[in-house]
């Protein structure tokens, strides 16, 4: 975006803010997609590296490799999935295969704590499934739910990113919104992305209801805050 008003989108964003009191890392997210997809077209190997850098938040990554496929960006998607498994070989190298079977095995009990039960910090989450828990489902409706609402996701990113006269604004927000829609594990903070999303589709080439757009980006703004 030209001029100051990118900056001033950036920081009156209240996820930066939201993000900056719990020192979290949605920033740090939100960089990476920026960039990664921003690059896609004229560096794709540095943007399938910038992508892939993802796997340090796995949650947020599921739909990368559908949309790099699905758009036929094959050196970036070699690029993430290269820079994924080099991260990997450099972390069981680093500290060895423990932290991994650690890792495994405490995995069942954080997501019975943190998603399915919830205690102290459901009201952080942003995610269909914990929208199901707390409306009163059950664990395994709440799971259905999620997962078919995942599969049209993953569905409605496939064919916007198979089209080729889609611009690549309108295929990042959509890939964005998307990954909102298709993770379980999803907090206030990650919502720094939403910026982006905003950005995006503010300054695609493509005709724009102009009377719906500016409430819709306003709604997806302050949704961290509310």
């Amino acid at each position: 975006m030209p001029g100051l008003g990118a900056l001033l989108l950036a920081l009156s964003a209240p996820a930066v803010f939201i993000n900056a009191i719990g020192g979290q890392n949605g920033t740090f997210t939100a960089a990476l997609f920026g960039f990664g997809l921003g690059l896609l077209e004229k560096r794709p190997v540095l943007a399938g590296g910038l992508l892939g850098l993802l796997i340090y938040k796995p949650q947020l990554g599921l739909l990368v490799p559908v949309a790099l496929l699905a758009g036929r960006h094959g050196r970036a998607f070699l690029s993430a999935a290269l820079t994924a498994a080099t991260l990997l070989a450099v972390s069981v190298l680093w500290a060895g295969l423990d932290i991994w079977a650690d890792y495994l095995r405490n995995l069942g009990v954080l997501r019975q704590i943190i998603l399915e039960d919830g205690t102290g910090v459901w009201h952080r989450f942003v995610s269909v499934f914990v929208a199901a828990r707390r409306l009163g489902a059950p664990v395994e409706l709440a799971y259905a739910v999620q997962a078919l609402t995942g599969a049209v996701a993953l569905i409605a990113v496939a064919l916007v990113w198979w089209r080729k006269d889609t611009p690549l604004q309108v295929k990042s927000a959509v890939l964005l919104a998307g990954t909102c829609l298709a993770t379980p594990y999803l907090q206030d903070y990650d919502l720094v992305f939403g910026a982006l999303i905003v950005s995006w589709l503010w300054h695609a080439p493509v005709a724009a209801p102009e009377r719906a757009l500016p409430y819709a980006a306003g709604l997806l703004l302050i949704l961290p805050l509310l």
